[in-house]
């Protein structure tokens, strides 16, 4: 299912919505895929020696980047309320490891966009 994020109600508008990056796919046309697995090829053997090396990116594709931008319609939300309902979401599909993960704030110049920065080290392989 989709993961939903609503602000407060402002008016009957239509609330904004976070989707997760697990029903996020990566879909490239079969020609596409052949020609990159050649380029890469050489790289196959490197890791694991079953894994394409293509794959592999293809699969870092769908990995949360460190820092997220959210512009702010500010016809329909202040940053304060987008940041307030960010935080809300985050708290109630974290629980109390929410913490000391992330922190959400108002981008440093451009002032209708939200910084969500993440503060912990990301898997790698």
């Amino acid at each position: 299912g989709t993961e939903k994020m609503s602000l407060p109600p402002q008016d009957d508008s239509p609330q904004p919505e976070i989707l997760s990056l697990d029903e996020f796919n990566v879909a490239i046309p079969q020609d596409v895929y052949d020609h990159l697995s050649k380029q890469y090829s050489t790289l196959d053997d490197d890791v694991d020696g079953e894994t394409k090396h293509i794959d592999r990116i293809l699969s870092c594709m769908k990995r949360s980047p460190v820092d997220t931008c959210c512009r702010v319609n500010n016809i329909q939300s202040s940053v304060k309320e987008v940041e307030a309902g960010l935080e809300q979401y985050f708290a109630e599909k974290m629980g109390s490891q929410h913490n000391n993960s992330y922190s959400i704030q108002q981008h440093e110049t451009l002032t209708d966009l939200v910084t969500i920065r993440t503060t912990t080290p990301t898997d790698s392989d």
